[in-house]
């Protein structure tokens, strides 16, 4: 039987973490499997809401105190103290199907995949805007490719980290999560991506990633989440972080690459950056004579994903000339 090594990193979100080990419990006791929380240096009581569940998962619930900041450094210690052969990453925030685990082992037979990822769908705290349509669902950390199962093998679709599993020798194969992407980095505070760029290594090397639409989890949206300014704030870090990736990438030889609307791999040269300056605001005029304000907010995101991109160009390289 597969033994499974289940990974929660979490940060200061003790109340929420209580909600995500109340609903493993039944499954992780009633499987073949260990639950290890990896505390990223929280300075609220999340020691202590693990520790009080302890004894209820019967001896299968680790506690790691990882103190270097960053997601990536906790999930490369989870990965490190795993004992599974496959390792089960989610969130603090979410609640798990009740089937969550016997898809995650019977998916890796069934597919004979390397990475099995599926669905996260919202728990909205209030009634989201009428603005925020499915395509948005994304900055959300929501994921949905339907029905079928996918075989993800290009960019237009990846996994996120709430929801997917992984072979637990290929982190240990030098493919872990990169710090200087997903961790607390000097000046770079705001980077995120770590998952993306996990992606885009596995690609390269050829790593079977399967999509399956009956492994779900259900991530808790706040009310904060679900503004016109928090939207428009994560754009702009996303074309930084993406353009962040990409300067990572460049150093590997890989094909051109699209994910999302961030198009490219390559240095924004300056005509480019102009050109695609000019056409994003075109069609923000567009939208914005045609009085559709649900339209208008669309192109602003991209407008905003594309400032981000070119920010992240524009500081790295005077960066590298004041060297």
């Amino acid at each position: 039987m597969t033994f499974i090594s289940i990974v929660i990193c979490t940060y200061n979100r003790a109340l929420s973490l209580k909600e995500t080990l109340q609903n493993l419990l039944t499954q992780v006791n009633s499987t073949e499997c260990e639950l290890i929380v990896v505390d990223n240096n929280s300075s609220d009581n999340t020691r202590n809401i693990v520790q009080s569940f302890l004894a209820r998962f019967q001896g299968k619930l680790r506690y790691v105190f990882e103190k270097n900041q960053g997601i990536s450094y906790a999930r490369n210690r989870g990965a490190a103290e795993a004992k599974g052969a496959i390792i089960a990453f989610t969130d603090d925030d979410v609640t798990v199907s009740p089937q969550w685990l016997n898809t995650i082992k019977d998916g890796f037979t069934k597919y004979d995949c390397d990475v099995l990822c599926g669905k996260i769908l919202p728990i909205w705290e209030t009634r989201p805007p009428k603005w925020l349509t499915k395509d948005l669902w994304f900055q959300l950390a929501l994921l949905d490719y339907g029905e079928e199962p996918i075989v993800l093998n290009t960019t237009s679709k990846s996994f996120h980290g709430a929801n997917f599993a992984i072979k637990t020798q290929i982190l240990k194969d030098n493919f872990s999560f990169d710090v200087n992407i997903g961790g607390a980095r000097a000046g770079r505070k705001a980077v995120f991506g770590e998952e993306i760029h996990l992606f885009f290594i596995l690609l390269n090397n050829n790593k079977k990633i399967v999509y399956d639409p009956h492994m779900v989890v259900w991530h808790r949206i706040p009310r904060e989440r679900m503004t016109p300014a928090y939207f428009i704030k994560w754009r702009f870090y996303s074309g930084l972080s993406f353009a962040y990736v990409q300067n990572v990438m460049k150093k590997q030889e890989r094909k051109n690459y699209t994910y999302h609307d961030v198009r490219g791999v390559k240095e924004l040269p300056k005509k480019t950056a102009v050109k695609k300056f000019k056409v994003t605001l075109q069609s923000l005029g567009m939208a914005i004579i045609t009085l559709d304000i649900n339209k208008v907010f669309k192109e602003c995101l991209k407008f905003m994903t594309l400032c981000g991109k070119t920010w992240f160009y524009l500081t790295d390289s005077l960066a590298r000339d004041s060297h």
